[in-house]
């Protein structure tokens, strides 16, 4: 076995870019450094010249041609050769096609772990017949070569388009759970804290605050806004108290969002938050009675690090019963699972939560007590690294 292996992270994004994949590299490397004393080396694409990182094992590298979060890169091989663990982070085009190079005709091999996040799915233009390329061909070779495939919930690999892979490489799969920083997601007790938020943001302190987080471009299609807005409609109309539902993100896709809430006649009780930061986000779950993920489709929500967020604050959540985000809550203890699409499931588990003070607080209590049991960045690690050791 080798005492400190060099490791290699390989990703499409990664800070200052602002994305769920790259957040993950970021917290491998982060406790892979501060649990174990492993450092990494990280590559990634330099997307702007003003792309840096204090941290000098962090290569941004130039990509081209580049295509959304991807782009050729062959100068990684440089790093791969190097490594004893390459941990990929899949999708990521362009950057697949170097590895496996390497892994089918250089003399030097590391261990590959295939961390896959989720399908890379687009249905108009050129990019989709080049993902259908990739998802038919290039990455079952690429997982054929892996020496483990990695995802955030074997619930997901048995139950999705990842389905056929996991049939076939089943020995392969490992469980590697998405973590939170609970130094910046945690139960603020300082209520005036809480109310400079709500002054801040001309949110009603005394009345229930529903919330949602999650981008709003046409790439997080699947995030379920416009069934969360006709739920609240269904609740208005029963004539149930709402102070507001708070829409956290950004995008293009907002505005049609706001004028779906006009024509519901419920956009004096929705507000988009565009620009908070970790600070405030944490601020903005503990305010809120509860948090929504409605999203409906696998092919992009596999797990619900938004929701794992909440708990962390003592918030109870609603999500989507599929496969993956599923894992994340326990229905009925820690929050509720509703039927995907289904305005009227998710009205009645809103409703349940918001309506009943003490059951709320005891869902809180629970979905905190999971996130620390199940969700933190030094558990994931560990699981990760019990990974590593089994192939050194």
């Amino acid at each position: 076995m080798v005492v400190k292996p060099k490791i290699l992270q390989i990703v499409c994004t990664y800070p200052p870019y602002k994305g769920g994949i790259g957040a993950v590299a970021y917290n491998f490397k982060k406790y892979l450094k501060d649990l174990y004393a492993w450092d990494s080396v990280l590559v990634t694409p330099k997307y702007q010249d003003d792309y840096a990182s204090d941290d000098s094992k962090v290569r941004f590298l130039s990509a081209w041609p580049r295509f959304g979060n991807a782009g050729f890169m062959p100068a990684l091989t440089k790093y791969s050769a190097e490594a004893d663990v390459v941990i990929f982070h899949a999708p990521f085009f362009g950057a697949v096609e170097p590895l496996l190079w390497q892994l089918s005709f250089s003399k030097k091999k590391p261990k590959v772990l295939v961390y896959y996040h989720h399908d890379a799915v687009i249905d108009k233009g050129l990019k989709k017949y080049i993902f259908k390329f990739y998802n038919r061909f290039v990455y079952p070779y690429l997982f054929k070569k892996a020496d483990r495939i990695l995802c955030s919930s074997v619930d997901f690999a048995k139950n999705s388009s990842l389905t056929p892979i996991y049939n076939q490489f089943t020995d392969k799969f490992r469980e590697v759970r998405f973590g939170v920083d609970n130094k910046k997601f945690f139960p603020i007790l300082d209520q005036s804290v809480l109310n400079s938020f709500c002054e801040k943001y001309h949110l009603p302190s005394d009345k229930p605050l529903i919330s949602f987080v999650g981008g709003m471009d046409i790439s997080h299609y699947f995030k379920g806004v416009p069934v969360l807005l006709r739920a609240v409609k269904l609740l208005r109309d029963r004539g149930v108290e709402l102070g507001k539902l708070m829409l956290v993100g950004r995008g293009p896709l907002a505005k049609d969002y706001l004028k779906l809430a006009e024509e519901l006649g419920i956009d004096d009780v929705v507000t988009i938050l565009s620009k908070l930061e970790d600070q405030e986000l944490n601020i903005m779950y503990n305010v809120s009675s509860v948090n929504i993920l409605p999203s409906w489709d696998t092919k992009g929500e596999v797990f619900g690090l938004v929701s794992v967020e909440a708990m962390a604050t003592r918030t109870p959540v609603i999500t989507s019963n599929i496969a993956g985000v599923r894992t994340v809550a326990e229905d009925g203890v820690s929050g509720y699972l509703f039927e995907p699409g289904n305005e009227r499931d998710l009205a009645d588990k809103i409703e349940k939560i918001i309506s009943n003070k003490n059951l709320a607080e005891q869902m809180g209590e629970a979905a905190y007590q999971r996130m620390q049991a199940n969700f933190t960045w030094e558990k994931s690690v560990e699981s990760l690294k019990k990974v590593i050791d089994e192939l050194l």
